[in-house]
């Protein structure tokens, strides 16, 4: 099993100290970041406060410590609320950006905002496409539309929703060559009864055209993979109420990474695992450990990964608005706690 050393801990910059909401400090709550080969993509599940949209980008890990990031300016990035997981193919062409699917107004388009999957050729944010729509490609619109195919999947392996789980919040999304796995934080029947979960569906998609002509369908079913007892899966005593924040397919081990998290508004804390497709399936994770053989146990909120290098993980932080420390420094509003680990 991979161990992890803990290399750098600090505060990376979301936008300026003086950015306001409502009179009050705005703050910078990171929800998912992605090193796409050349530049670290980084969202927030909060929309901005002055017009830009929640998805930008640092061209590296030191102008991340220095400065904010360069947001993007597409009229289909805006359109998104709540932003909470990037992923990227394996070859690296295609990135993904998903919003938590977590609520939808019966009768009024006025939350459809919050249920949008998008896709775009690496490094060119203006070919931004929407997924789900009736149509194969397009700009328009959102991906409300792949809400029902979303909860009937997840109402398959628990009879009590009776065919559909009417409230559900996504904050995995991670992709190998023609599958994407789809993380599920909470399910119940409403925002205000639900429990914290780790399930996995899987959602099949193709490349289809060439050149600037290509674009991404999705193709098949939506799947149950995978879910996962987490108090089952360490001797260690663990916190109740984890759920999943994260989910990433690493090519060079050919394993999953899943972030599991707790929060309550005084405290936060989170925990790493590693996982094999078969394993997933199977219904088990293994806890990642220091080189001491003690769990890495997270005092943060961890709320995504991404892959700087093979044996080098960029953690990003979403503590909400607690004030919390990175060693003897206390969190601005317009900072977020990131970690960097080398994999042993």
């Amino acid at each position: 099993m991979p161990r992890v050393q803990i290399e750098q801990e600090g505060f990376a910059i979301g936008f300026s100290d003086t950015l306001k909401s409502g009179g009050k400090p705005f703050w910078f709550e990171a929800s998912a970041i992605l090193y796409d080969g050349k530049s670290i993509l980084v969202a927030h599940d909060k929309p901005m406060p002055d017009g830009r949209s929640s998805i930008g980008f640092w061209p590296g890990i030191r102008e991340m410590m220095l400065n904010p990031p360069a947001y993007f300016t597409d009229d289909v990035f805006k359109r998104g609320i709540k932003y909470e997981e990037l992923a990227q193919t394996p070859d690296r062409k295609w990135v993904f950006a998903t919003t938590a699917f977590d609520r939808v107004k019966e009768g009024s388009t006025d939350w459809d905002g919050y249920n949008l999957l998008l896709c775009w050729p690496a490094g060119k944010p203006s070919k931004a496409q929407v997924l789900g729509n009736a149509q194969a490609f397009t700009t328009e619109g959102t991906s409300v539309s792949l809400r029902d195919k979303l909860s009937s999947a997840l109402a398959l392996e628990d009879l009590t929703f009776l065919g559909l789980v009417r409230y559900f919040k996504i904050e995995g999304l991670t992709a190998t060559a023609s599958q994407l796995y789809v993380g599920i934080r909470e399910e119940g029947n409403s925002f205000q009864d639900f429990k914290s979960v780790v399930r996995i569906l899987t959602i099949p998609y193709t490349v289809v055209g060439r050149g600037d002509k290509q674009h991404i369908e999705l193709t098949g079913n939506f799947t149950p993979m995978a879910t996962i007892k987490v108090d089952a899966q360490s001797d260690e005593k663990l916190p109740a109420n984890l759920g999943l924040s994260s989910l990433k397919y690493d090519p060079s081990r050919d394993i999953f990474w899943i972030i599991t998290s707790h929060e309550s508004s005084t405290n936060v804390g989170s925990y790493l695992w590693t996982a094999t497709e078969a394993e997933l399936t199977a219904g088990k994770m293994n806890i990642v450990r220091l080189p001491n053989n003690e769990p890495l146990r997270m005092t943060h909120k961890a709320e995504d990964m991404t892959f700087l290098n093979p044996r080098t993980v960029l953690l990003i932080n979403d503590d909400d608005r607690l004030p919390t420390k990175m060693y003897n420094s206390v969190r601005k509003p317009n900072q977020a706690a990131y970690l960097v680990l080398t994999v042993q």
